[in-house]
């Protein structure tokens, strides 16, 4: 593998700690021993002010450089060394900042994503690309967008009933509770949206199910009329199924990928690899 690739190893292997830390805030997953600690220590190593990845961003012409880089370091740490968003004795991220921690979570993704898609493209103008390292490129964004798609989903069905129950104790729309459960709404639906225009490439299953997802919240809002309760909850069942499908299919094949990418990098030459 040519040496061109392993900046792009490395901002993977960043990426790969963001699409996990999803975990602290996805209730049926259990978080692997030590996994917590092993991140820590990962993304501190990465970021680190004489690897390539702070050079790149800090030394950057483009003065968005230095603050993309404050602002992974600041996500990083709110999570690994402060307890801002992650509980420390369960590692769940602590309810009230969950719609946050979501936004932080898919907007440093992108950014990471948009800086490994501008080497790409550089290594393919200088026909040095590696496809392994382009496979697993594409296999993580994929595992990402469905993982974060299931997570929003399951939190904009758990406040649209609670908005709906509230509304029928309160009977009154401009209640602060209905308010705030109004304005969590339209955050995740926020970041729905910026998670579904942000996907770069055309699998149709995955662009199937983020329709599938939405004509579900379309149903639940009303902007898609129902003949009955039934009709909704077969429409809920359903998505839940298919996103749960998408997850396996896309976890396998971004293992898959990763595991290809590991063993050529273990068999790669030491003449191609960076001093």
């Amino acid at each position: 593998m040519q040496k061109e690739n392993y900046a792009l190893v490395d901002l993977l292997h960043l990426s790969f700690i963001i699409r996990d830390s999803l975990e602290y805030c996805h209730d049926p997953l259990e978080i692997k021993e030590n996994a917590f600690e092993q991140r820590t220590k990962f993304y501190k190593n990465l970021l680190e002010k004489e690897h390539f990845i702070a050079k790149f961003l800090v030394n950057n012409p483009n003065e968005n450089g230095k603050k993309y880089y404050d602002d992974l370091l600041k996500y990083f740490e709110n999570i690994y060394d402060k307890e801002f968003y992650v509980l420390y004795h369960n590692h769940k991220v602590e309810p009230d900042k969950k719609l946050e921690f979501l936004e932080e979570t898919v907007k440093n993704f992108q950014v990471v994503n948009d800086i490994m898609n501008g080497f790409v493209e550089m290594n393919k103008k200088n026909n040095v690309l590696n496809d392994s390292v382009y496979e697993c490129i594409v296999s993580n964004e994929n595992f990402f967008r469905v993982i974060f798609t299931l997570i929003l989903f399951n939190e904009i069905v758990k406040e649209d009933q609670n908005y709906k129950t509230t509304l029928q104790q309160t009977r009154n729309p401009e209640s602060y509770e209905n308010k705030y459960i109004l304005n969590l709404l339209r955050g995740y639906m926020g970041a729905y949206h910026f998670n579904k225009e942000r996907y770069r490439y055309d699998e149709k299953e995955i662009k199937d199910l983020f329709d599938e997802v939405f004509s579900v919240f379309q149903k639940l809002d009303g902007s898609i009329k129902v003949s009955s309760d039934e009709e909704i909850k077969l429409a809920k069942d359903r998505a839940l199924y298919r996103i749960s499908q998408a997850i396996r299919t896309y976890e396998n094949k971004w293992r898959d990928a990763y595991k290809k990418l590991l063993d050529e990098m273990k068999n790669d030459s030491n003449n191609n690899k960076p001093a």
